[in-house]
């Protein structure tokens, strides 16, 4: 009993706790994958603990055509006008509409983040996609606002 009001007062002063850590965040970003092949995407996430952050994004390859959906987690640190992030998570990556076309992957990833004001900035990463029979990298950069 003791630890599980323990646990819940903590769980509780993290909820609460730096409410600027805890931010929704929509991103537009574009980039190089898999040999310079281009794409670009939408990016969001929702901060439901101070530094950790669930997030969902949807990628288009503008050479193969391919489409990414993916969800994860994130965990970032703030200092004053930039923010270093790390993140994790699984997805599928569509080629064609059919069940044969859908890939499954994981994929790590990290960046950094840069304020150009309290609401907005610039954000660029590497994250490595790993499929069964295919890995490859995905460098990005784009613009982020924050609320």
């Amino acid at each position: 009993m003791k630890k599980t009001v323990f646990i819940s007062v903590l769980f509780f002063i993290l909820i609460v706790s730096s409410p600027d850590l805890k931010s929704t965040e929509l991103a537009i970003h574009g980039g190089l994958e898999n040999g310079g092949k281009q794409f670009y995407g939408l990016y969001a996430n929702w901060g439901f603990l101070p530094f950790i952050s669930s997030e969902g994004e949807y990628n288009y390859n503008l050479d193969t055509k391919n489409k990414l959906f993916s969800v994860g987690l994130s965990v970032k640190l703030k200092f004053s006008f930039f923010s270093p992030f790390a993140r994790a998570g699984i997805g599928f990556r569509e080629e064609e509409f059919s069940y044969s076309g859908i890939h499954l992957f994981y994929y790590l990833g990290g960046g950094l983040k840069f304020y150009l004001a309290p609401i907005m900035g610039l954000k660029s990463g590497v994250t490595l996609l790993n499929e069964k029979n295919l890995s490859y990298y995905r460098i990005y950069g784009g613009v982020f606002i924050e609320f």
